[in-house]
Formats: C-alpha cells, sequence, structure tokens
C-alpha cells in the first residue's frame, strides 16, 4: 500500500493558513474545529507527526464523513490501516469504493481488510473484480495482496474461491500468472489449478507449459514437470531460462546424456552456455560430449566469442591433453578471463610432468600490482594447496607466511592455514588462526564451528568447544558440517541421546563420509550396532578413501 505522505499541490497550503486558527482553537477549548474536514484532516496529520496513528485514524474519518474526494478517502484508509484499526478502515474503504466503483486501489484496500477481518466472500469479490477492472495492474495488486501478512491465515480459502470464479485464469501467460503466487504461499494444489486452466485456455503458449513445470515441480511430479518444460522449449526453443531449467531437472534426475543433447540443441550457444554444457559435461565425465565440445568450439571465431581459446583450454585439460591445454590457455588475452586460464595453466602444469616449478612461477605472475587482491589471494591459496597435495609440507607454512605478510586480516587464507595446521598436529597455531578471524569477524560462522569442532575433536576443552558450536548453530541453524559438529561435542560430552539427534540430522542434509563416521559411532555407543554398520557400509562404498571413516572402522568394526 502507498506511503503515508499527501499530495502538497491539493492541501498543503491551505492547511497552512489554518494552522494557526486549529492552535487557537485547541488553546482556547473550542471544539467546533472537530466539524471542519479540513481542520480534522490537520489535527490527524499533527496526531501521525506525534506518533499517534490512531488519533489520526479517528480525526481523518471524521474528515471525510462529508467530503468526497478520492485522494482523502485514500489517505483516511491507508492511514486506518497503519495504525491497525480494520474496522474503521473497512468503513472508510467501503465508502471510497462507492464514489469510486472501478477504483484499483480502492478494491485493492476493501479486499486487504475482507481478507484480514476473514472475510473470505467479500475480499474474494472484491479481488476478483480489481482483477476484472485492473487488468494486468490489477491482477499484481491482487497478488500484493494475498502475500500480506494478513491475508496469509485465509489465503487458501481465497485461491478456491477465485479459481472457482474462473478469476484466475491468465489473459497471457507469457506477461503474467497467479502459479507463482499460489506456490509462494505454498498451496501447491491451487497453483496446479491455476496452471491447468491457464493451459486449457492457452495450449499452444510456451509459458503456459513452463508454469504447469513449476507447479508440477512443487508438487514432486518430476516426470510430468521435465515433460511440461520439453514442450515449453519445444513451443520457444530460444528461451534461455526454460532450456536451462529443463537441463537442470534432468540433472537432478541423474540423465547426464539427455540434459546434455538439450543444451547443446539450443539455437543460439553463447558463453554462458558453453560454460554451462563444459561444467556439466565435466560432472557427468562425458568424454563424447567434450570431444564434440571442442569440436563444436574449433569452428567458432575469436570475434563472434572471445572466451573461445579459455573454453577450448578447459576442453583439452578436462580430456587430459595437457599440451593442447597449455597451448590454449596461452592464448587467451589480458582481460577478464586471463586470471583465470593462468590460474587453469598452473594446474595443468602440476599435472602433466608435475612441474611444481612452472606451476608456482604461473602463479606468481598473478600477484603484480595490477591484478585484483582476491585474484592473488587466489593464486596463493591454489599455490599451497598444490604444495599440500606434493606433500611439500616444509614449504608450505613460507608460502603461507608471504601471503599473510601481504593481506594479513585475510580470512580465506588465515582459514586455510588453520586447517592445514590441524591436519599437522600444529592445534596452538590452528587456535590461533581462527582466533585471529574471530577477533575482526566474530560471527564468522565457518571459523567458530571450526574452532570448536577442533577443540571438540582433538582436545579435552569440550564445554569451550560447545559455545563456540553453539554460536556456529545460532548463526547457520541448517548447516550440515555446523550439526555435525553438535553432535560430535554432545557425544564428546557423555550425552549420546542428543549427539544422535544433531548427526541424524546432518546425515540427511550431507552425503559426506565424515558425517557417516561420526553418526555410526554414536548409534554404535548406543547399541544400534546393525544401523552403525548400515550407514558405515554405505558411506565406504561412496567414499572409499576417507581416512576419518577408515579409522572408525578399523577401531569400532575391524571385520565389517
Amino acid at each position: 500500500m502507498p506511503a503515508l505522505h499527501f499530495k502538497p499541490s491539493r492541501l498543503g497550503p491551505l492547511l497552512l493558513l489554518i494552522a494557526s486558527g486549529l492552535v487557537c482553537a485547541h488553546a482556547e477549548g473550542d471544539s467546533a474545529w472537530r466539524q471542519d474536514p479540513l481542520l480534522s484532516a490537520l489535527s490527524a496529520e499533527f496526531a501521525l507527526q506525534a506518533g499517534n496513528p490512531e488519533q489520526a485514524a479517528a480525526d481523518y474519518e471524521r474528515a471525510v464523513e462529508t467530503v468526497t474526494d478520492p485522494e482523502w478517502l485514500e489517505r483516511a484508509t491507508m492511514i486506518s490501516l497503519h495504525a491497525d484499526d480494520l474496522t474503521r478502515a473497512g468503513r472508510v474503504a467501503q465508502r471510497w469504493l462507492e464514489l469510486k466503483p472501478e477504483d484499483t486501489r480502492a478494491l485493492q484496500a476493501v479486499a486487504w481488510v475482507g481478507l484480514a477481518e476473514g472475510e473470505i466472500e467479500r475480499a474474494a469479490d472484491s479481488l476478483a473484480q480489481l482483477i476484472r477492472v485492473g487488468g494486468l495492474d490489477g491482477s499484481r495488486l491482487a497478488v500484493q495482496v494475498l502475500l500480506t501478512s494478513e491475508a496469509r491465515p485465509h489465503s487458501e480459502a481465497v485461491l478456491s474461491a477465485l479459481i472457482e470464479r474462473g478469476s484466475l485464469l491468465s489473459a497471457d501467460p507469457e506477461t503474467f500468472s497467479f502459479v507463482p503466487a499460489a506456490l509462494a504461499l505454498g498451496h501447491v494444489a491451487s497453483g496446479l489449478s491455476i496452471a491447468q486452466a491457464d493451459l486449457d485456455a492457452h495450449p499452444g503458449a510456451g509459458a503456459a507449459w513452463r508454469w504447469r513445470a513449476q507447479a508440477n515441480y512443487a508438487a514432486g511430479a518430476m516426470a510430468q514437470a521435465e515433460s511440461d518444460l520439453a514442450k515449453a522449449v519445444a513451443l520457444v526453443p530460444a528461451n534461455r531460462e526454460w532450456r536451462l531449467a529443463w537441463a537442470a531437472l534432468l540433472n537432478e534426475q541423474d540423465q547426464p546424456k539427455k540434459m546434455l543433447k538439450v543444451l547443446a540443441d539450443a539455437p543460439e550457444q553463447d558463453a554462458e552456455l558453453y560454460a554451462t554444457r563444459i561444467g556439466f559435461a565435466a560432472d557427468s565425465e562425458d568424454q563424447k560430449e567434450l570431444k564434440r565440445l571442442a569440436r563444436e568450439l574449433t569452428r567458432r571465431k575469436d570475434e563472434e566469442l572471445p572466451e573461445r581459446p579459455l573454453f577450448l583450454g578447459q576442453v583439452a585439460e578436462l580430456r587430459e591433453r595437457w599440451s593442447e591445454a597449455l597451448k590454449w590457455y596461452a592464448k587467451v588475452p589480458a582481460g577478464p578471463t586471463y586470471v583465470d586460464s593462468r590460474i587453469r595453466m598452473a594446474v595443468v602444469y602440476s599435472k602433466m610432468e608435475p612441474d611444481l616449478d612452472k606451476a608456482r612461477a604461473e602463479l606468481a605472475a598473478l600477484r603484480a600490482p595490477s591484478v585484483e587482491p582476491e585474484r592473488q589471494v587466489d593464486s596463493w591459496l591454489l599455490e599451497t594447496e598444490l604444495l599440500n597435495t606434493a606433500d611439500r609440507r616444509d614449504e608450505l607454512e613460507e608460502v603461507y607466511e608471504s601471503a599473510l605478510a601481504e593481506y594479513p586480516n585475510d580470512e580465506r587464507l588465515l582459514y586455510s592455514r588453520a586447517i592445514g595446521r590441524v591436519a599437522g598436529d600444529d592445534l596452538v597455531g590452528a587456535e590461533a588462526d581462527l582466533r585471529r578471524i574471530l577477533s575482526f569477524d566474530p560471527n564468522n560462522s565457518q571459523a567458530l564451528n571450526a574452532l570448536g569442532y577442533t577443540l571438540a575433536d582433538r582436545t579435552d576443552r569440550h564445554s569451550e568447544a560447545l559455545a563456540f558450536i553453539q554460536r556456529a548453530l545460532e548463526l547457520s541453524p541448517d548447516e550440515g558440517a555446523i550439526l555435525d559438529s553438535m553432535g560430535w561435542v554432545q557425544y564428546r560430552l557423555g550425552n549420546p541421546e542428543k549427539a544422535v539427534e544433531y548427526l541424524a540430522r546432518a546425515y540427511e542434509q550431507a552425503d559426506d563420509a565424515e558425517i557417516a563416521a561420526h553418526y555410526g559411532e554414536v548409534l554404535f555407543a548406543n547399541g544400534e550396532v546393525e544401523k552403525a554398520h548400515e550407514v558405515w557400509l554405505k558411506a565406504r562404498e561412496e567414499h572409499p578413501d576417507d581416512v576419518v571413516l577408515a579409522e572408525t572402522l578399523t577401531r569400532l568394526a575391524p571385520d565389517l
């Protein structure tokens, strides 16, 4: 609804002229001012400025008793709503509507009050008229009402009433649909009904199929949603959003070949689409698709696709054609993708021989003043990762010291070094790094969780660990890693029943071997041996090389 303000061109000058008269009338105790609508309006404005919306609403209702100006009535309605006086707002809004039966703002106000008071039929009548009279703008105003907090308790009932009246049928699904509003309110059945009605009325509109796909997806009907998106894309092949949504749904359904074909069939292949295709091909390890991408990209020209050398380098790298990858990466000119190409060159050097010296030289070149600080930090982090992978830990600390000399408070560098120090049993150093992060970013849930978990897992400072993890969980209540930490510290504190609650939630959320190891251990401790074995076996099948899981099985189930 509109902000509480008057249009000064209408009343401002006159109200200022009579302001002194109103002050005098108040001072003399004269109540005659209450009979003058202008004076009542001015009194209402003063009450509003003084923070008394209730008095303002009463004064404005008095002001519009004899006034027929719709702007006054709108103002009076808005102030009554601002004061949460629904009865008064309803009276004034109804009078406003009687004076201007097709005023969309009046219809919206009457519908809002009706829903807030639980008057479903009155609200539905007003919304239906609002949609009919206002067209597209009226439909959007109706959605605003439906999404208000006052409307939510009655939204399902009013949606049903509007569907029954046929009021939610879209005139043009390409422009507008009520389906997203119904789904936003959590009323999937209503969303499906609206989508089906739109589709019956507009079977040749791709958007109608797209809206039904969204409703079916919300209902969990994945196959039907995929079929609907296929129809939408067939009707409008150039629509990128629908094609990407279709591909994402196929990816969810573990249909990588069909997904890649959907993307490859797009009539226009630009940088965004190529990047998506390369990413999906990498995830699915589809060598045929990578080969096809290489052929396609080779035929393109740099003028029409400036990212072509980078993409060809990525494809060659994924095909483990190292020399070819380096050739293409070296052709990437200065510009937005230059740093990415040099970072990838460093990775390729680390794989092809491996030649860490060449890799580190490429990364060192990215620390020139012309390179953005964030990308310089990226180069430092990659260098530490490469050294760690090559088990050259003796050089790690020196690299971190150099990086942190340049960026002493960079959270990514400090966090990375802390995790490395934990792995190297330098708990004092790890704690120092994590506390340093928290000294200037006390609400960093990742650092809070890492410190809490380290203390819980590697020391006997369990109560202290609990405080850090509790704070992390307050900041990120649904984070699987933090739920795992809370379960683990509860186990360490001797609360296995509490522990299993948190670990079960963490296990449901994340496919993580360490979480599975912890969850199984607490189940085992609680006497649920068979269930623990089931959790461990499933995790070992999916993560056969995980160190934490292997240690847990060796310790608790060596014969498993």
